[in-house]
Order: structure tokens, then C-alpha cells, then sequence
């Protein structure tokens, strides 16, 4: 809190106690009782606007990069560095799926199911004219796999 009040960026007490809260509360969903710095992801949501969001992403980067949550993966990730880390995981994934030697999968329609779920998050969380470039070949090979456009 000191470093994103230091940069200018506005954080009332109020919404400071609700971030320590909130700290507790990332804790408590991964089955801890006392908050790590994998609990921090949330600070970024006590930001009020979009853009002093990313700032405070540049200025917390180092203490974010161990935030984790087994229950809030997408949140997490996307508090730690943005759409940039939802790229990464989506396109590790999606490799990994892709990949996957035939012997090895032993049910076609879950795992075509898995690669469809991949596909449809890299819909819903980007748009198609600000896809990154790893995404782009993914969503093609997947979309051959499906046998869709």
C-alpha cells in the first residue's frame, strides 16, 4: 500500500482495510491461515481505474510474481501481470493439449471438450484484432483439430 500511495495513486483507509481483507480472504481460499506473497494478487483490484491498475502492476511486479490461488487462477493471473500471463498459461495449455501423443489420449471427446474450453477463453479474453501472436497459431490448430474455421 505504501508503494502504490508513494506513486500517486490514491487509496483511501477505507478501501485499505478492505484490501487487507481481501489479502485474508486469497489466504483462506488456498487453505491458509495466515496470507503469503502469493495472496497479494487482490491489491490490484483495490485500484480504482484501469490505467493506475497497470502502473500498480509495473510497481508491485516483483512482489506479484508469486501470486497464486488454486481457486481464482484467471484472477490471480491477471492481477500478477495481465493479459500477458493469461496468454502464457492459455498457450502452454493449449500446446500441451495439441501435443499430446494419439495413444495417449484415451478419451477423444474430452479431450477435443479441453481443447474447445481453451479456444472459447482465448475468445472471451481477447479481441480478435489484439490477439497476441502466440495465440493466433494456437486458436488456427485448434480450430483444424475441431474442425472448425
Amino acid at each position: 500500500m505504501r508503494i502504490l500511495r508513494g506513486a500517486g495513486i490514491g487509496l483511501s483507509d477505507r478501501r485499505a482495510v478492505k484490501v487487507q481483507r481481501l489479502v485474508a480472504a486469497a489466504a483462506a481460499l488456498d487453505g491458509r491461515d495466515k496470507a503469503t506473497p502469493a495472496d497479494l494478487w487482490p491489491l490490484i483490484y483495490a485500484v480504482p481505474t484501469r490505467e493506475e491498475q497497470d502502473e500498480a502492476r509495473v510497481l508491485l511486479g516483483d512482489r506479484l510474481k508469486a501470486s497464486t490461488s488454486a481457486a481464482l487462477i484467471a484472477a490471480a493471473e491477471e492481477a500478477s501481470a495481465g493479459p500477458a500471463a493469461r496468454a502464457a498459461r492459455l498457450a502452454r495449455v493449449g500446446k500441451e493439449l495439441l501435443d499430446l501423443p494419439a495413444e495417449s489420449v484415451t478419451d477423444g471427446k474430452a479431450h477435443k471438450l479441453k481443447l474447445e474450453g481453451v479456444a472459447r477463453e482465448i475468445d472471451a479474453g481477447f479481441a480478435a484484432d489484439a490477439l497476441p501472436p502466440e495465440l493466433t497459431d494456437l486458436k488456427s490448430r485448434i480450430a483444424a483439430v475441431l474442425g472448425g474455421p
